[in-house]
């Protein structure tokens, strides 16, 4: 076991080389640094059985806590990142994009999923749930770089980044719901309401999420405090913000509630008082460390993908993925295109409307799923979208920036 878990970190040193290298040439092949994680994982453990999956323990476990980190990190990238004004100008337009379009996403999503498995609606409605959310570690990827900071307005990458921020958590208590009701259907306990509406929605996500943006709030104050005392320098506070981030994490786990709703608040907490002072901005090495963490995860999901269970499941699975990747999320946001203000015009409504990768959200939901509710068809179906997005939404990214760009300033010249 030793010399292949050394073998995965020898593995994925060498991605990190290989990306740091040519990470503009990657950009430009319309590739991700993502999509070449998950085929070194296919390479290594599949394809080659240099790592077999055998050798790695407990699998689940180990893929649960890698997609927990990962997105603990890329969560509190992006609300360190928060642009309060933005947030304040763009308030209306965002609750429509996170609020309808979340509810949107999960009914088309839904309703692909039963119309061409034949899951059962409860089943579809649960898998609707967990594919919804926007993914921000895939984001992060895909509105990064110098290419979208030249083509995409800095509005843009906000919004999609922000979204893929907040969804995150918000879809939790509707992932457990689905998962109880698809439980009362099979001979599982009945749904109860109420244990839900305090259990789930109180406990372990609005009191969680009150709970860590108070110690955000005040962790923020001990930052600038002791920053403008001299007691830090410019090298403690991505330490400072990563054990944060990792103790609130680890904590509201112990103390089982939403650690990934509380992550994201508490960060934005954080950057209520880090973002007043330009001193303490560190996105950049933020953005970086999360990074570093893309990769593994990634990695180890090219190793644990279940071939055999998509072979029983028929060529009408791959269809599915596909189909959820194309249609779960772009009708959506040009049916409610009309709501969304500066977001309005149809090139931008579909730029975001089509950019919303599914990643490692959906499979932590899922691995959940599976753990909490023996929701056996989960991981091979949300697996195989999660490979589908990488590929599309990864090779397509730079491809349809430009394709808004363009469609935007010719809107633009015709107006004048």
């Amino acid at each position: 076991m030793t010399t292949h878990i050394l073998l995965i970190v020898l593995c994925v040193s060498a991605l990190w080389i290989f990306n740091g290298l040519i990470i503009k040439k990657i950009r430009n092949w319309y590739a991700t640094e993502v999509q070449f994680a998950l085929l070194a994982g296919v390479l290594a453990g599949p394809v080659s059985g240099l790592i077999p999956v055998s050798s790695l323990g407990d699998t689940t476990t180990l893929m649960e806590w890698a997609c927990r980190i990962t997105m603990a990190l890329a969560l509190s990238s992006a609300a360190l990142q928060m642009d309060r004004a933005f947030l304040s100008r763009q308030k209306r337009a965002l609750a429509i994009i996170v609020i309808l379009g979340m509810i949107l996403m999960a009914a088309s999503t839904t309703v692909v999923l039963q119309l061409v498995l034949s899951v059962g609606w409860a089943a579809a409605f649960l898998l609707g749930w967990i594919l919804t959310p926007t993914d921000p570690v895939v984001t992060s990827t895909v509105v990064r770089g110098e290419q979208a900071q030249k083509i995409l307005p800095a509005s843009m990458r906000k919004a999609i980044t922000y979204e893929s921020g907040i969804n995150d958590g918000l879809a939790s208590p509707m992932v457990m719901l689905a998962l109880s009701i698809w439980l009362s259907l099979h001979s599982g306990p009945p749904l109860d309401t109420m244990h839900w509406l305090l259990k789930t929605v109180g406990y372990e996500n609005v009191l969680a999420a009150i709970i860590a943006y108070v110690l955000g709030y005040i962790a923020g104050r001990i930052l600038e405090k002791a920053h403008n005392a001299g007691l830090m320098s410019e090298s403690t506070i991505l330490p400072f913000s990563l054990a944060f981030t990792l103790l609130i994490l680890a904590g509201l786990h112990l103390l089982k509630m939403n650690e990934i709703v509380g992550v994201f608040i508490a960060n934005l907490g954080l950057s209520h008082t880090v973002t007043e002072n330009e001193d303490l901005k560190q996105e950049e090495i933020q953005s970086t460390l999360e990074r570093l963490f893309t990769v593994p995860v990634f990695f180890l999901l090219g190793l644990l993908l279940p071939w055999q269970e998509w072979v029983n499941m028929g060529w009408l699975v791959v269809v599915a993925a596909v189909l959820v990747v194309v249609l779960r999320r772009l009708p959506a946001f040009l049916l409610i295109k009309p709501l969304l203000g500066d977001f309005r015009p149809t090139p931008a409504a579909a730029w975001i409307g089509w950019i919303g990768p599914i990643g490692v959200a959906a499979l932590l939901y899922a691995l959940q799923a599976h753990k909490e509710g023996g929701f056996e068809i989960a991981w091979p179906i949300v697996t195989l979208v999660v490979v589908a997005s990488v590929i599309i939404h990864g090779s397509t990214s730079l491809l349809t920036a430009k394709l808004y760009s363009k469609a935007a300033s010719k809107n633009s010249d015709e107006k004048k």
